[in-house]
């Protein structure tokens, strides 16, 4: 699969804004690509979420773009939580996330595809080379989940 490299990031808007556009069915069967920019994370939503810069949609829609991080599945937050585990371990991974963020030396962004559910992307963040999601599952922060399967309970079922 071929992946448009950072310095290509006039193509990449360009890819990403046809992409907006016209749907990632369009997007991937017409250029095939996975697409790799230096977007700017502006906010971290939760463990498994973060929001992008995309100056590359159009106005209407807004500059932001909510990304889920494949492959993975951290807790719920606040009252989104089923148990007070998930609830702390969605915290914890939400910290570890900002944490690596705000001290990455380098921060690079790799858009797969719209959600499922769609109004965000899904994609990998790249943190100093490592991916975040790997990371967040080697400190058990993380679950691996393949965004089609139910996903397995933070709370343990009596």
């Amino acid at each position: 699969m071929k992946i448009i490299k950072k310095h290509d990031a006039g193509s990449v808007a360009a890819l990403v804004g046809l992409a907006a556009l016209g749907g990632i069915a369009i997007f991937n069967a017409a250029f095939g690509v996975n697409v790799t920019a230096p977007y700017r994370i502006i906010e971290i939503t939760d463990g498994d979420t973060v929001v992008i810069e995309a100056n590359f949609l159009p106005p209407e829609l807004g500059h932001k773009l909510g990304l889920r991080i494949v492959g993975i599945d951290t807790g719920e937050k606040g009252g989104r939580a089923e148990c007070d585990y998930e609830r702390e371990m969605g915290e914890k991974a939400h910290r570890y996330a900002e944490d690596k963020i705000a001290t990455a030396r380098k921060i690079d962004i790799n858009l797969i595809g719209w959600d499922k559910y769609g109004g965000r992307v899904i994609g990998e963040v790249i943190v100093d080379g490592r991916s975040l999601g790997n990371l967040l599952i080697q400190e058990k922060l993380a679950k691996p989940y393949d965004g089609q399967s139910a996903k397995t309970s933070w709370c343990k079922k009596k």
